[in-house]
């Protein structure tokens, strides 16, 4: 679990969205190399003092990439749920030629898209949408279940990141003060 990545890489990824680029069902590898990015992008930033904080980080980086995959599923459900829905609409002569190339576009919107649901949808979205079966709402509603549960359990290892952490940079700071009033002692006093 050390910082620098095997492959000689140096640059750390500046946002989180730089480590979900290749993230997909499609490629199981990118899991392991978000990671290790992540992992090297906490370990920067937050820069572990022990072998306890390294596995907190690497605990942390492993729960954050494991709830993209899980919100790529669900978004994957999402639109497969949909595609379906759509395709009997147009076999069943349900939907127009024109509105099934609207609620196409507006199916990618709402689930594939990196904007994903942030205009409202048209009329022939909202029909297609609105027809998820009830298989499809508890397959999602699972995977949100688990989603939830992942980020309590990524909340709380923080958590114990930070008891560990808050004491030592009390302790830091009262040190730093200290010296600061022992190298100027007439720094306190008012004039």
């Amino acid at each position: 679990m050390s910082n620098p990545d095997e492959k000689g890489e140096t640059e750390e990824p500046a946002k989180l969205k730089d480590v979900f680029t290749k993230l997909s069902p499609d490629n199981a590898e990118a899991g392991n190399d978000t990671v290790q990015k992540l992992f090297n992008a906490l370990s920067a930033h937050f820069e572990p003092q022990d072998i306890l904080e390294e596995i907190w980080l690497h605990d942390i980086a492993r729960i954050t990439a494991n709830i993209e995959i899980f919100r790529v599923i669900e978004r994957t459900l999402q639109y497969r749920g949909m595609h379906e829905r759509l395709e009997y609409l147009v076999k069943t002569f349900s939907i127009s030629a024109t509105d099934a190339g609207a609620a196409q576009r507006g199916i990618f919107e709402l689930t594939i898209s990196p904007n994903g649901g942030t205009t409202m949808p048209d009329l022939p979205t909202i029909l297609v949408a609105g027809a998820i079966g009830e298989a499809q709402l508890q397959k999602i509603a699972s995977i949100s279940d688990t989603i939830q549960k992942l980020q309590k359990e990524r909340d709380r290892i923080y958590a114990q990141f930070d008891r560990k952490r808050q004491p030592l940079i009390i302790a830091s700071v009262k040190r730093a003060e200290e010296q600061e009033n022992k190298a100027s002692p007439n720094a306190n006093v008012a004039e």
